[in-house]
């Protein structure tokens, strides 16, 4: 019987029928997510703009949106790998581009899940950069927001930044 390939293994009805989790979903986020990767690679220019806006690159610096099949995709994000080629020993090599998935976060059924998602990660990640510069966690350099709002953290932070600078989004 002809199936579907669903998380990179191919699913039949009868598999899906034996399976506790709610198939149909499962089906419905995959598209959405191979819909939002579309979307997101058709915006590479923009990406690339906001990473060498935010990390002051200068014009012979180099900054170039890796290809789609080398982006991680997690459970809530998609992380849009970004080279980045300076001659100032303080920029990263990479950076990782973060998109909060739509459909993971019902965005269409409760508008601002988004923004609150950023937000609240934003928060953690300024307030763990100038208090808990001991704990390794990727340098947060900026966030943006749905209505195209930007916020450089370093204009806010009270603390010297760890030196793990890999992480833009």
């Amino acid at each position: 019987m002809a199936g579907i390939l669903l998380h990179q293994r191919q699913r039949t009805f009868e598999s899906a029928a034996d399976d506790e989790g709610d198939f149909l979903l499962a089906v419905q986020h995959q598209r959405a997510a191979q819909a939002f990767r579309q979307q997101i690679g058709r915006e590479t220019e923009s990406i690339a703009a906001v990473v060498r806006h935010h990390l002051r690159l200068r014009r012979d610096d180099g900054c170039v949106v890796l290809p789609p099949d080398s982006w991680i995709q997690g459970g809530f994000n998609l992380c849009v790998l970004v080279d980045v080629r300076s001659r100032s020993p303080s920029t990263p090599r990479r950076v990782v581009f973060r998109c909060p998935m739509p459909h993971k976060l019902a965005e269409q059924h409760h508008p601002g899940t988004i923004d609150e998602k950023v937000s609240c990660e934003a928060a953690a990640y300024a307030w763990m950069q100038d208090y808990c510069a001991d704990i390794r966690i990727p340098h947060l350099y900026a966030f943006g927001f749905a209505d195209g709002s930007q916020v450089c953290v370093s204009a806010f932070s009270v603390g010297p930044a760890p030196p793990v600078p890999d992480t833009v989004g």
